[in-house]
């Protein structure tokens, strides 16, 4: 951090002032790292959308969260989500058109996307993450940010306020929730 550049906790809390200006700062601050998560999930398993265009997709989908920023592993968990939902909504558009609902033909060629931790696809994915957020919010904050974001322990219990097993709890309990979520 430069001198007389605002800390990201501080620029969060001008942002949920209203301070539209802030929001760009903290893209700029943030960018790398979210393209860091974006670029992991994308060596790792097979998309068909490019790294930029998710990033930038993300960008105007975090512009609209009104939530009260507390930190940034909040700022990080709340990312990676809206960087899922990218992700599950672009594969939900993939399966649209190649079962004829777009004009454009779609290659049989085309690579299939696929989930992290082995899960089946992102649209099971996000409705699973949804469901898992209704039902231990805590788990599914550490899950996001340990999964999703790609923070180690020490990160997730700083951003989250808890013990390195606590999260090893919560984070276990994330992911035996997800497989009953998720079938094989």
């Amino acid at each position: 951090m430069t001198h007389g550049t605002p800390a990201l906790t501080e620029l969060l809390h001008l942002w949920e002032q209203g301070d539209s200006a802030a929001f760009n700062q903290i893209f700029s601050l943030v960018y790398p790292e979210l393209n860091r998560i974006v670029s992991h999930k994308m060596d790792h398993y097979t998309v068909s959308i490019q790294t930029t265009d998710c990033l930038h997709e993300a960008y105007l989908r975090l512009m609209d969260q009104r939530c009260n920023w507390h930190n940034r592993g909040q700022f990080f968990a709340i990312a990676a989500k809206v960087i899922c939902r990218v992700l599950a909504d672009h594969a939900r558009q993939g399966r649209a058109k190649k079962r004829g609902a777009g004009v454009e033909h779609v290659s049989l060629d085309e690579p299939e996307i696929q989930i992290p931790c082995g899960y089946p696809d992102w649209i099971l994915f996000d409705m699973a993450l949804e469901k898992l957020e209704i039902a231990d919010p805590a788990a599914s904050r550490a899950f996001q940010l340990r999964n999703l974001a790609g923070f180690s322990l020490e990160e997730t219990a700083t951003s989250l306020g808890i013990s390195i097993p606590t999260v090893g709890r919560h984070v276990r309990f994330a992911k035996a929730f997800l497989a009953t979520q998720i079938p094989n």
